[in-house]
């Protein structure tokens, strides 16, 4: 398992040990735009692994508002669950550190997670970033109906600048989910 200081400075720590052939499919984008929903259908459909979102449980036991320390404990979660999969050919994932990254960047105005997307980069790594064109859906954790083209556009800048490689998924229903394999099939599962 990974550790974690209060203050994140040695970063590294937080990047899962996974090897160099696993693939990942990393859903990202927007709240309430079927990340959740496309990540276990595919999961199901291909039979792969699946790293689920921590922050909800995380979020959902909290008695309180969370802070910047409660992001810190999620992005541990996180990165330890991935971890669990380290072995697999394959594996999708419902979020990963780029989430925590653009959640703290627009909730406490601070970068203290880009460093770590960014290390946590390589080729092996294939986002599908979900645009904001579905309906949004009332969730008791959900707190952007207004903003969801502003927080697509932060997500697409962040992939961009970082070279990252990823694909746009839109469209609703069965299109979505068939773009999603299309992008999917290009990695060879």
């Amino acid at each position: 398992m990974t550790t974690i200081n209060s203050n994140i400075k040695d970063q590294k720590l937080l990047i899962p040990t996974l090897t160099a052939t696993t693939k990942h499919i990393i859903f990202t984008g927007p709240e309430s735009t079927g990340k959740t929903t496309l990540a276990m259908r595919l999961a199901h459909d291909f039979n792969l692994p699946l790293v689920h979102e921590c922050a909800r449980e995380y979020i959902a036991k909290l008695d309180r508002r969370y802070n910047i320390d409660d992001l810190r404990q999620i992005a541990l979660l996180q990165t330890n669950h991935a971890e669990r999969y380290s072995n697999h050919p394959t594996v999708v994932h419902d979020t990963d550190i780029l989430t925590i990254h653009i959640w703290a960047q627009q909730v406490f105005n601070t970068d203290e997670f880009l460093s770590l997307f960014l290390l946590s980069l390589d080729a092996s790594k294939l986002y599908l970033l979900m645009k904001d064109d579905l309906a949004w859906q009332y969730d008791a954790q959900r707190e952007n109906p207004e903003n969801r083209a502003m927080l697509f556009d932060a997500y697409e800048k962040c992939l961009k600048s970082s070279g990252a490689h990823f694909t746009i998924i839109e469209g609703q229903g069965e299109l979505r989910y068939a773009k999603v394999c299309k992008a999917v099939d290009l990695i060879t599962i």
